[in-house]
């Protein structure tokens, strides 16, 4: 030990004099990977990653520090009125599996995880745009480093913060969600549902008077106005030749307000030529997909409501009528599904359900799954119609008294299919079942989707999972073996 303590004392003045006296042996030195990754593993570093205001008063800051050999000892955020709030006994650690690259094996030397996440709140309120001072301190040393504030619309702040979670779900446990996400996102619902306001309803063609059903198809607001243009054509043509359809009322929701004059211009040209009638809603400022669905049901004229992707083409005419059918024969059905299927004919959807996950990571942890997905459309189990745990929401029928009686959600998902499976699990306990239809059959044709981020879902499993524990575990007993796998 006392080798080991004169080898320290003298390694920076050697340092310093190597390079002061032989510059190029210097460089050539720290070039030696393992020379590099034990100058750099014994140094105290600290980074910030993002720093995300959820409120005037509350805070969440994300990122990494090291302290080789020495635990830190005291965490302090510093705001911009001088503030100093301690985050140490707060702060929540784990391992940032992304810096072993950098420091390889002397990643062991820092005795705590590099990782942390901490939501916090000051006593007054801050300006938004003025920078912060992070600072961390051992028994030695004390690095800072200067945090700024992001400020977005409340639905990118909540992609943003699951996306700053760095490594894979199972590096970290779900403590990070109950004591730091999960209120940061129950403070950002209520500004969404605050936020937004319905600009305009714009009616082509002259709509039924008293429909059966309501179309509600959101438009997709990550493709551009064209794409969205191309969406509503696409599914025009097939709807224009299914009496059911032309019955009916179809309203889209435009996401964002950005292509709404050429989107005018397009849907009354569409209207006239496919003798359509439909409704296109025009909001505020962009929303999350289950935000403006629920706008489309408020303006629903229809006891039935139909969820529609903008994606989704049927097979054949006379679908719909099908559903309705299959829906008033059941008497206590909840949610109606059809087959979904991928352009090669492999199965999308075919009703959702429930695996316990089985690492320790999580306990009582449900994961989503998605009844034979990539199977051959043709398979057996698949063509038989049959209670199912939950419906995904890319074709999702419900009647408007039953939504209604169910209630609003009062959680925010950060996937689609969360909102579906939480309508599902309520109406579950007030005793009604959901039925996967295999006779009505529509392709999901979206090759411009963007995958579900492995966060994302496994902040939605585990809230899902919280939430209705008893219901999942009690739906998933009664259910048929062989109506998963």
């Amino acid at each position: 030990m006392a080798l080991l303590n004169r080898l320290k004392r003298f390694r920076k003045p050697l340092g310093i004099w190597l390079r002061s006296n032989h510059p190029q042996l210097y460089h050539k030195l720290i070039r030696i990977p393992l020379i590099n990754k034990l100058r750099l593993g014994q140094i105290m570093r600290l980074h910030v990653d993002g720093m995300f205001v959820i409120s005037d008063t509350h805070v969440l800051i994300c990122g990494w520090f090291r302290s080789p050999m020495t635990p830190v000892t005291r965490i302090i955020a510093i705001a911009p009125d001088g503030e100093h709030i301690t985050l140490t006994d707060h702060c929540y650690r784990y391992p940032r599996t992304d810096l072993a690259r950098q420091y390889g094996p002397f990643r062991m030397l820092n005795m705590q995880d590099e990782g942390f996440f901490c939501l916090f709140s000051s006593k007054r309120p801050q300006k938004t745009t003025q920078p912060w001072v992070m600072r961390v301190q051992n028994a030695t040393l004390t690095k800072t480093a200067i945090a700024l504030p992001l400020s977005y619309e409340p639905w990118k702040t909540r992609d943003a913060i699951l996306d700053a979670l760095v490594g894979e779900p199972g590096t970290f446990d779900t403590t990070v969600f109950q004591h730091h996400i999960h209120p940061a996102f129950e403070q950002l619902q209520q500004q969404m549902h605050a936020g937004f306001r319905i600009k305009r309803v714009l009616q082509y063609g002259r709509p039924n008077a008293t429909p059966d059903v309501s179309l509600i198809i959101v438009l997709d607001a990550s493709v551009d106005g064209n794409a969205q243009i191309d969406q509503i054509q696409h599914q025009s043509v097939q709807f224009a030749r299914d009496p059911a359809i032309q019955q009916s009322d179809i309203i889209y929701v435009l996401n964002i307000g950005q292509h709404s004059e050429m989107l005018a211009q397009y849907s009354r040209m569409f209207a006239d030529l496919y003798q359509l009638p439909f409704r296109v809603v025009t909001l505020s400022q962009p929303v999350e997909t289950s935000t403006a669905r629920m706008i489309g049901i408020m303006l629903a004229r229809g006891r039935l409501l139909f969820w529609l992707s903008a994606h989704m083409l049927p097979v054949t005419t006379g679908w719909l009528a099908a559903m309705v059918a299959f829906y008033d024969a059941t008497p206590t059905i909840g949610v109606l599904g059809a087959k979904l299927l991928y352009e090669d004919e492999s199965l999308h959807h075919a009703g959702l359900f429930f695996s316990p996950l089985s690492d320790t990571v999580a306990i009582h942890h449900w994961e989503i799954k998605t009844s034979f997905q990539g199977l051959h459309r043709n398979l057996p189990r698949a063509n038989i119609a049959r209670q199912v745990p939950a419906i995904g929401t890319d074709c999702f029928m419900v009647a408007q008294k039953r939504y209604q009686e169910a209630g609003r959600s009062k959680t925010l998902y950060c996937t689609d299919e969360g909102d579906g499976i939480d309508l599902c699990l309520r109406l579950q306990t007030l005793g009604y079942t959901h039925w996967y239809y295999p006779d009505v059959v529509l392709y999901y044709l979206n090759d411009q989707i963007k995958p579900i981020q492995p966060n994302h879902r496994t902040y939605t499993e585990w809230l899902l999972s919280q939430t209705f524990a008893h219901e999942i575990a009690t739906v998933m007993h009664n259910l048929e073996p062989t109506s998963t796998t």
